[in-house]
């Protein structure tokens, strides 16, 4: 399950500088029951060597996700595993110095992460597949269709996507393929492709699975050719996807267990259950080169970035922001903490002009 954090800011140094920068952390309560309530912290970092936390306020439950939609900020909560209701919490962001919430949207099925194209939002929404909301009105989204195209368990599902013009890249995870053995070479991990042309009318286009143990696909990158696939066990697949119709495997770095990963001048950083940040060059994109690392202690579960400075999001350690200026000497910057007993599992970033 994913949890966010938030985060917009002004790029200083060697960053590119057009608005200011906050960041939102989603943090859950750190409990074996569920459902489990949640909280939104909201920092400043214009200054990222001074963070400032601005705004914070407590959910009713588990925060998943977050997006950034005209002036407002759509906060995912809910986990359709554990909790009654799942949907949207739109926050007012037009002025970040007195943000507010406007209203609360519930949703048919729960999104934990989401993509947006033209007037559209793209939802990964684990055992249901993926959702498709209209937001040409940012205060009212409306479910126009949904894209099933598999028989998921509770434990089976979408777990991340991206988009590229009318494809839509669905990273599948299997619970199954995190142990060893004959049901291992039967899961539903792997990549989907899917048509999204038509938002109305979503088609499948082509499901590669990789049936063995550990390829638990967890989070997907997409550049030309090729898709980047987080995996459980096994680190980095690559995957030429130059005929969608037919994905083929190109290679695979083993990286140790990767749960997020941005792409950004042509490098590739992918967060690493502990071991922080890894950093690779995609000069030759079929065969990614480790170039450089930023070591931390504790789970790593999810990068973002906006230019040159990333937030890396740990499940007990708040938020990293590093600087990446030199993608193969990033530079710690400052740390965004949250309290004992929490925990804090996904981020975004997003600016404020």
């Amino acid at each position: 399950m994913k949890r966010v954090v938030f985060i917009i800011f002004v790029l200083l140094f060697s960053l590119v500088v057009f608005g200011n920068i906050y960041a939102f952390l989603g943090i859950d309560v750190l409990c074996d029951q569920v459902p489990t309530p949640g909280s939104v912290a909201v920092y400043d970092v214009t200054d990222p060597l001074n963070p400032t936390e601005i705004y914070f306020f407590e959910t009713e439950l588990v925060v998943t996700g977050f997006n950034k939609v005209g002036d407002f900020i759509y906060v995912y909560f809910g986990d359709e595993m554990f909790d009654s209701k799942v949907g949207i919490i739109i926050i007012n962001f037009s002025d970040p110095v007195n943000p507010f919430i406007e209203k609360e949207v519930l949703l048919s099925q729960g999104i934990y992460l989401a993509e947006m194209k033209d007037n559209y939002l793209f939802g990964a929404s684990w055992d249901k597949g993926l959702l498709v909301l209209d937001i040409s009105d940012p205060l009212n989204p409306e479910e126009i269709s949904s894209f099933q195209f598999e028989e998921f368990n509770m434990w089976q599902g979408v777990r991340d996507l991206s988009i590229r013009g009318d494809y839509a890249y669905l990273a599948t995870m299997d619970g199954e393929g995190w142990f060893p053995g004959p049901k291992a070479k039967e899961t539903k991990s792997g990549l989907v492709i899917a048509d999204i042309s038509d938002p109305n009318n979503l088609k499948l286009v082509s499901y590669y699975k990789k049936n063995d143990w550990g390829s638990v696909f967890s989070e997907v990158k997409v550049l030309g050719n090729y898709a980047y696939c987080s995996t459980a066990e096994w680190g980095l697949d690559v995957l030429d996807i130059s005929d969608p119709y037919s994905p083929k495997f190109a290679s695979r770095n083993d990286t140790g267990t990767t749960f997020g990963s941005i792409i950004y001048n042509n490098y590739l950083y992918v967060s690493v259950k502990d071991n922080g940040l890894k950093v690779f060059d995609l000069s030759n994109p079929a065969d990614p080169e480790l170039v450089g690392r930023y070591f931390v202690l504790g789970a790593s579960v999810d990068v973002v970035n906006i230019n040159s400075l990333i937030l890396m999001a740990g499940q007990q350690w708040g938020g990293i922001l590093l600087d990446i200026s030199d993608p193969e000497n990033p530079k710690y910057l400052s740390t965004l903490p949250i309290s004992e007993n929490r925990e804090n599992w996904a981020i975004g970033l997003f600016e404020v002009n």
